[in-house]
């Protein structure tokens, strides 16, 4: 027989009422189930149902490519199910803690191994400061302190002419500092 919203809400409930009493009245009411009408018990999360969990996270991940955050609490709940399918008598927080263990294992010794071996840390790539020193070609006719456009690695960018002579179309001037997105040239 499945178990239903409003049977769910009311033994949550029925939880946060017992959760406040003390240890002797605790022990006679088993808070890891629900109450099923038929007078049988059920258990709260069944493994099943943190593989479901676990599932939906890694899809979290996939949405939100680069974190690397959901993809070990998914993992995490698919291990977390393993464990509950395997001895499905352990008490109620027992799956809690075991996901809550493995998610901060996962995160604390994986996840940067992960971030370094995809570059995503943001530490790799083209400094823009690297461009001093390269060779741009005018893309247009650009006067003594005028600006105008070069094109460089592939991208225009606006650029200045810092020096005394003007930079003719199809010129190959050379970047001497950026400032933003504005490249200093000046001829050879």
């Amino acid at each position: 027989m499945p178990v239903t919203v409003f049977e769910i809400i009311s033994s949550m409930q029925y939880m946060l009422t017992f959760a406040a009493q003390p240890a002797s009245l605790a022990k006679r009411h088993r808070c890891d189930t629900i109450a099923a009408s038929g007078g049988t018990q059920t258990k709260m999360l069944t493994w099943w149902m943190w593989m479901i969990v676990g599932l939906v996270l890694l899809a979290c991940e996939m949405i939100t490519p680069g974190t690397f955050f959901f993809m070990f609490l998914g993992i995490s709940g698919l291990l977390t199910g393993l464990v509950f399918w395997l001895a499905p008598d352990l008490p109620g927080w027992a799956p809690w803690l075991m996901f809550s263990v493995f998610s901060a294992v996962s995160l604390a010794f994986f996840r940067k191994p992960l971030m370094e071996k995809f570059r995503l840390s943001g530490k790799s790539g083209h400094k823009v400061d690297s461009l001093i020193g390269e060779t741009a070609l005018a893309l247009e006719d650009i006067g003594p302190g005028a600006i105008g456009k070069v094109e460089l690695r592939g991208a225009s960018w606006t650029a200045c002419n810092s020096g005394d002579q003007p930079i003719q179309r199809s010129g190959r001037p050379k970047v001497e500092r950026v400032e933003g997105l504005t490249l200093h040239v000046k001829n050879q």
